[in-house]
């Protein structure tokens, strides 16, 4: 599988920070400050041995980022059977959905306001791009579906806040829990 995400030109490419790669039940830490991460992550599936090996970063002069996850048999260095895989079909349990997750800072100066969108594209062995967040993930041209988007929008304003002030409230002396009227 092979993941691309044009990073938008509103953030600090950077500050870009890899934070945790997810498949399945498998959760991937990533060390602080990370802006290229590989590992071999092992795995059983279908009663076959193998290991994924994953390579994800981003480019900070261009801010593209890529992750691309490979099923290989350590003893061919090859794909295992094609019955085999890190990202088996989804059943409705996550177990065919994976995460790519990272921090980035938006660029000083941005204006109140400002949007900032984010689609990736997704390939699997080399066939079809599928885009998120799109109204047809077969066909970008369709435009964005908002209910599938993390929108983020700039509020570059300080914050502020206002308190008033309470009415006092005086009681009279008999009204008083334990205190009954004076004889």
């Amino acid at each position: 599988m092979s993941v691309t995400d044009q990073l938008a030109a509103s953030l600090d490419w950077t500050s870009f920070e890899l934070t945790e790669i997810g498949f399945g039940d498998h959760l991937v830490p990533v060390p602080p400050k990370t802006q290229y991460f590989e590992t071999i992550v092992p795995m059983s599936y279908n009663g076959a041995d193998f290991e994924v090996w994953i390579y994800a970063g981003v480019d900070p002069a261009t801010g593209k980022l890529t992750a691309q996850f490979y099923s290989i048999d350590p003893a061919t260095e090859l794909p295992p059977n094609v019955l085999v895989g890190f990202l088996p079909p989804e059943n409705g349990a996550g177990r065919g959905m994976a995460h790519i997750s990272y921090t980035i800072r938006p660029k000083a100066g941005l204006a109140t306001g400002t949007e900032i969108r984010n689609v990736a594209w997704i390939s699997f062995d080399n066939g079809e791009i599928i885009a998120t967040n799109q109204k047809d993930p077969h066909n970008p041209a369709g435009g964005t579906d908002s209910s599938k988007e993390a929108l983020n929008t700039i509020d570059a304003g300080a914050p502020s806040s206002h308190v008033d002030p309470l009415r006092l409230q005086v009681r009279p002396a008999s009204r008083l829990p334990g205190k009954g009227p004076t004889i």
